[in-house]
């Protein structure tokens, strides 16, 4: 997965081209309905299972990389 796709799928959920990585997913505009959606996307279409937990705990993309996913196994 390259490292800036959460921030352009937050931001497609946004209905913007990308979110900034480093901009909250929550104060640009996103509601935990757009965290469901973006976390189950995030699972389909790049297979990395991202915790909804942590876009919660930290709504910047630029966190969520690093933390709480791992590679879908398969």
């Amino acid at each position: 997965m390259h490292a800036l796709a959460p921030a352009i799928a937050a931001g497609r959920h946004l209905r913007q081209e990308h979110l900034d990585p480093d901009a909250d997913f929550f104060g640009a505009g996103g509601s935990s309905v757009h965290a469901v959606e973006l976390v189950a996307g995030l699972e389909r279409d790049h297979g990395v299972e991202l915790n909804l937990d942590v876009v919660f705990a930290d709504a910047q993309p630029v966190s969520w990389p690093g933390a709480g996913h791992r590679p879908r196994a398969g």
